[in-house]
């Protein structure tokens, strides 16, 4: 499949453990691949602990350390790529919104921006809902885990 899209893509993911930890690299190569620009954000308020190595895509020396910074420092230099990251959660729909903005956008025909849920509860993906139902150019996608 060929893409004829060459907006820039901003995108914005809520979650960096055991969803967003598995997507994280795998949406990392697509972006690098894509050559156009990108601006990516991880939020996430938890830390790495023990219980998470088993089903998270974490490592030992990540214990202790913010998710969302885990994900971004390990995977920036791999794919060449900034990689921005909020070490907390997002709460409430100012704070998101804000997030999606800066940059790029969110109301301009010339970004695609996408803002990924994987979070693991039921209030930030209500959260999530609520600014996507108030934007008229966001892309959702919601992993449906929590």
């Amino acid at each position: 499949m060929k893409f004829y899209l060459k907006k820039p893509v901003k995108i914005v993911m809520l979650g960096a453990g055991g969803t967003g930890g598995h997507i994280a690299p795998h949406l990392y190569r697509l972006l690098h691949a894509l050559d156009r620009p990108v601006e990516v954000i991880i939020a996430d308020g938890d830390i790495v602990e023990e219980k998470n190595l088993v089903r998270q895509n974490f490592i030992s020396c990540d214990l202790g350390r913010n998710k969302a910074q885990v994900l971004a420092e390990r995977y920036a230099p791999a794919f060449g790529m900034e990689i921005k990251y909020i070490p907390d959660f997002i709460e409430n729909e100012e704070k998101l919104a804000k997030l999606l903005k800066p940059g790029f956008s969110y109301y301009s025909p010339e970004t695609l921006t996408i803002l990924i849920g994987a979070v693991d509860n039921n209030k930030s993906r209500q959260l999530c809902h609520r600014v996507f139902n108030k934007s008229e150019n966001l892309i959702y996608i919601d992993s449906g885990n929590g």
